[in-house]
């Protein structure tokens, strides 16, 4: 079985991209179930491919390292999907499955689930609908409600609308970014219309929400194989922040605390939320859900649905003592399974007589 490992592309989040996906890789590339094939897509999403990927020293010196590679392209033909390049040990390869590695708006949010469902090729991430929807901050909001999810106040701002109904301090959210990219927060009016013009730089709709003083974030990964849910550890973010920045995220040498401060009643809470969130919208792909505790009140609302976390949380699957290996490979047989069900059980063409029906004008 050939699988790409697709990361980077036309996104504010390619970095963030090409350091999960190598993460990932050294991960699985010694599993011998199925041929690797990494391939990375630049700024204007042009496909390259080449052993130098690897290294991520090389991701310092971007121009160098692509005339170092292979620009690539996936053909579909009617037998398959295949890799058209110049090296020839490449070119003509069959491609069985795509594993996606991509973050953020233009390419997390249903474009490389729909480029991939286009292709034909089965992917080991959520469907287009599901992954379109989630990226939205204010869809999922609606999405949570309909499921009785707990989540915080939250108003929807657009450049035509930009009057904050909310008491400050309130914190600010582009609407279909991740990575706490472009996020602020405003305590006082007078910084208020500064703060939105410079959120508005990043999106034209903004998600503002109560900022919440003395909180704590916890995370928990999810996935589902045939029809069972398998679960990571629920895990403890923290910052010092007014909220969990990118740097937080990715350039803060300790993340989580384990063991968590959290009684086993609150552990289940967050546990069935999770649940209830993946059997009502997911059928495939890992997800990882953040959760927001009020330390005052103690309340706990889910805070975001991540359909392509960063790492793929196998992170959090390896700090359980799971064989992250087997957290791969369950997903691309559900991605599998679920693609061959759908050829076989669902009508994939209709017959139709319009084509010989329908008469239309012809020019002379």
């Amino acid at each position: 079985m050939n699988v790409l490992l697709m990361f980077g592309g036309k996104s504010l989040e390619s970095d963030v991209s090409v350091v999960s996906a190598l993460y990932v890789y050294n991960l699985i590339k010694d599993d011998p179930r199925y041929n690797k094939v990494l391939v990375y897509a630049d700024y204007d999403n042009v496909l390259y491919t080449c052993s130098e990927l690897t290294d991520i020293k090389n991701y310092q010196h971007l121009n160098k390292l692509l005339t170092k590679t292979n620009e690539i392209a996936l053909l579909k033909t009617s037998e398959a999907t295949i890799l058209k390049s110049h090296k020839k040990s490449l070119n003509g390869l069959k491609i069985d499955l795509i594993l996606p590695i991509m973050h953020g708006e233009g390419l997390e949010d249903g474009i490389i689930a729909g480029y991939t469902k286009f292709l034909q090729i089965p992917s080991v991430c959520p469907n287009v609908l599901e992954a379109s929807m989630f990226q939205d901050k204010y869809i999922t909001k609606l999405l949570l409600e309909k499921i009785n999810i707990k989540t915080l106040e939250y108003q929807l701002l657009t450049k035509q609308n930009q009057k904050v109904t909310l008491n400050l301090p309130i914190i600010i959210k582009p609407l279909s970014l991740g990575s706490s990219i472009g996020i602020t927060t405003v305590t006082n009016e007078q910084a208020l219309t500064k703060k939105l013009q410079e959120s508005f730089t990043y999106s034209n709709k903004l998600l503002i929400e109560p900022l919440i003083e003395n909180f704590t974030e916890y995370s928990l990964a999810l996935y589902k194989y045939k029809d069972n849910i398998y679960l990571s550890n629920v895990e403890k973010s923290y910052t010092n922040n007014e909220f969990y920045t990118f740097e937080d995220k990715y350039l803060t040498s300790k993340r989580v605390k384990l063991p968590i401060d959290l009684n086993e009643e609150e552990i289940n809470q967050i546990i069935l939320m999770a649940k209830n969130i993946y059997n009502s919208y997911f059928e495939k792909g890992i997800i990882r859900i953040d959760f927001l505790k009020n330390q005052t009140t103690n309340q706990i609302y889910v805070c975001e649905v991540n359909t392509i976390p960063g790492n793929l949380s196998l992170n959090m699957f390896k700090n359980k003592g799971i064989d992250v290996k087997e957290v791969i490979y369950q997903n691309m047989l559900q991605a599998l399974w679920l693609n061959y069900q759908n050829e076989k059980n669902l009508t994939q063409r209709y017959k139709s007589t319009i084509l010989t029906k329908t008469k239309l004008a012809s020019k002379k």
